[in-house]
């Protein structure tokens, strides 16, 4: 971001996921200098101190060697923020190209003609450039419509993806791009890359900090304090017994469970890495180094602590110019989804043994739904809710 403030004109590279080839090879990680660099990675792992640094250079290990080889067989590639131009519409050829240059050459002539008795030809001459450039760009995209209602058509497979990404074709192109431009307290706009970019970051910063100190429950926090004093006392007591479903060492049955339910063509964090690259066979076992390592020592590595805001507009009929018509969709790492998943199932696997959650609780619960209380008879509902239905 300091690059960009300083030079707004300057071209940011970096390394991105390539979304026409997310195929990974069978082979992904299997050769013998990946086995290698993933077994001194575990290694270092389970030999290295219990320190932030340690745990960070691991996964920077990691990440390194997952970029080698996804740029080997052509998933990553380097990715240059440029100045966005229009978008060239799939139907333009170079008839049409010849048409508009001809339209508005003819535009200029009559514009700039001074003299009466020629600014009437020239209009004349404008008009029916006009109207043959618009008779042939209504034939190319009639044309380019109807290829593509034939292509669905004869579309056979049975994969949604493909079938729902060809239904998205036909129907008008959305527009992501955010403007580079804010609306200051006095009602003006500012296209200033440094205001716009300070504003963006104001703004969402103080939806969780904020800017009054009274919306903080101090009391709250004291107690919350108090409760994890307790806590960490008794545990720390002789006589203490812990939960097997919850202390015990991670296995390798849980990783490969949550590595095979994540699903794949999804958005990466700020380590690029994809989940097709962690559900490799050879990924199993450094994952489930990793995961111990976080879990035994209580840290993580520092770039889980990051993650990538998208900003996805709350209404078409709001002002594009205001941060806070956006609403920021946080893409944090794959690999921390799958460590917090594994998590959750160990927290779900002891709620539901020691019936912790009351049996109307269907929200967030394995085989349940909100929808299935609807489904309950009203006798049995009504003394629930505390009133009747």
């Amino acid at each position: 971001m300091g690059n960009l403030l300083n030079n707004p004109q300057s071209v940011r590279t970096e390394f991105k996921i390539n979304r026409q080839n997310r195929n990974f090879p069978v082979n992904f990680l299997s050769s013998e200098m990946c086995c290698r660099a993933l077994l001194e990675i575990l290694h270092q792992l389970e030999g290295g101190q219990n320190k932030q640094g340690n745990i960070d250079q691991c996964y920077d290990r990691l990440c390194e060697l997952l970029y080698k080889e996804m740029d080997k067989h052509g998933t990553l590639k380097k990715h240059i923020l440029r100045k966005c131009h229009r978008m060239k519409r799939p139907y333009w050829n170079t008839e049409l190209n010849e048409l508009w240059t001809k339209l508005r050459s003819a535009e200029k002539m009559f514009l700039k003609c001074k003299e009466q008795h020629k600014k009437r030809d020239l209009k004349d001459e404008f008009k029916q450039c006009q109207f043959n450039f618009d008779r042939r760009l209504r034939y190319f995209k009639r044309r380019f419509r109807r290829g593509q209602a034939l292509q669905l058509e004869q579309l056979e497979s049975r994969n949604p993806q493909q079938f729902w990404r060809e239904i998205n074709k036909l129907g008008p192109q959305k527009t992501l791009l955010i403007p580079l431009e804010i609306l200051k307290d006095d009602g003006e706009s500012s296209f200033e890359i440094d205001l716009i970019l300070k504003q963006w970051e104001r703004d969402y910063r103080n939806l969780y900090t904020g800017n009054n100190p009274l919306l903080f429950n101090d009391h709250f926090l004291n107690e919350v304090c108090r409760l994890k004093g307790e806590l960490e006392k008794d545990m720390n007591n002789a006589m203490h017994c812990s939960d097997h479903i919850l202390n015990d060492d991670i296995t390798l049955e849980e990783v490969q469970k949550v590595a095979d339910k994540a699903k794949l063509n999804k958005a990466v964090g700020v380590d690029e890495i994809p989940n097709e690259a962690l559900k490799a066979p050879s990924m199993l076992r450094t994952l489930h180094g990793l995961f111990q390592k976080c879990f035994q020592d209580g840290i993580i590595p520092s770039v889980w602590n990051k993650s990538r805001i998208k900003p996805t507009p709350k209404s078409a009929k709001a002002d594009p110019r205001v941060p806070l018509n956006y609403r920021g969709i946080s893409l944090i790492s794959t690999v921390y989804k799958l460590y917090s998943g594994l998590l959750n199932n160990r927290l779900n696997d002891f709620l539901e043994s020691r019936g912790v959650m009351v049996d109307e609780q269907n929200g967030f619960r394995e085989n349940r739904a909100c929808i299935d209380l609807t489904l309950t008879p009203q006798p049995l509902r009504a003394p629930v809710m505390g009133s009747p239905l």
